[in-house]
């Protein structure tokens, strides 16, 4: 009897140690994911820049909280004080199309060359009297505005040529009859796209009766007018280059001299050219 109460014993203590070996082996369960309140967050820092609404209803700007990008690329137009404020926050800046300019940071078009390079074109129109059609604006939040102005006026001066300057609503105000036989050179594609919708309420033609170039080429201007003559810049070749631009600033952590690009030109159909003169 004592012989069986021995084993029964022994077999009880062999399932007892099995058990724990079992439970010891097996995985502790994970805590679930918890979300740190504002207080516990690390203090580790911020984005770009952003605008929040306060109670009020007001626009504030959101304080940075340094170190968390390695670089930020830097689009497009913005107020002086918005440029000066990202400069401050953050280390590396690449600056792309805006309208901060530096020696080393910045790439964007050469919007003067492409003012020069489309008044060039128009003067192989058969029609002598050039007018620019610019916004409405008296200062375009761009820089691009001013220099392509620029560029053509220089452009002119240099070839004895005058250049007369309107704005599009000076122009809308006028029967568009009394441009017939003008050379017109749009700042923008949005311009020149409003020019073509007036002149065809005319029943007047670019290309036809009267000459028309612009200084810009956006992608739209692709489908919406192809025929357009035009200076021709490749937008997408700008923000490679800006991403190179930022990759050679993080693995060499020197900033590369800035950049103008140049742009090209698309012949189109809307320059009524003098007799002899290159198709």
């Amino acid at each position: 009897m004592k012989k069986y109460l021995v084993l029964m014993l022994a077999a009880i203590l062999v399932l007892a140690a099995m058990v724990g070996c079992a439970q010891q082996a097996e995985p502790e369960p994970e805590a679930p994911p918890t979300v740190a309140t504002e207080a516990e967050e690390a203090p580790t820092t911020a984005v770009a820049v952003a605008s929040a609404i306060e109670a009020t209803g007001e626009p504030r700007m959101v304080e940075p909280r340094e170190d968390a990008l390695d670089g930020v690329i830097v689009l497009g137009a913005m107020p002086k004080d918005a440029i000066k404020w990202i400069g401050k926050q953050f280390a590396k800046c690449l600056w792309c199309d805006t309208n901060f300019w530096a020696a080393a940071g910045c790439v964007r078009r050469d919007e003067k060359a492409a003012g020069r390079r489309t008044c060039a074109q128009i003067f192989e129109s058969k029609f002598s009297d050039l007018i620019w059609i610019g916004n409405d604006e008296k200062t375009s939040s761009h820089f691009s505005s001013a220099e392509r102005l620029a560029g053509a006026e220089a452009c002119c001066k240099a070839a004895g040529r005058g250049l007369v300057k309107m704005r599009i609503s000076e122009f809308a105000s006028q029967p568009a009859r009394n441009f017939i036989g003008k050379s017109l050179l749009a700042e923008s594609f949005p311009i020149a796209l409003r020019l073509g919708v007036l002149l065809g309420r005319a029943k007047i033609a670019a290309g036809r009766d009267l000459s028309l170039a612009c200084c810009d080429d956006p992608h739209e201007t692709s489908w919406a007018w192809p025929e357009l003559s035009r200076a021709q810049f490749d937008r997408h070749r700008m923000g490679r280059r800006a991403a190179e631009m930022m990759l050679e600033m993080l693995d060499t952590g020197t900033t590369p001299k800035s950049e103008r690009l140049a742009s090209g030109w698309i012949e189109g159909a809307t320059i009524v050219k003098k007799s002899g003169s290159r198709k």
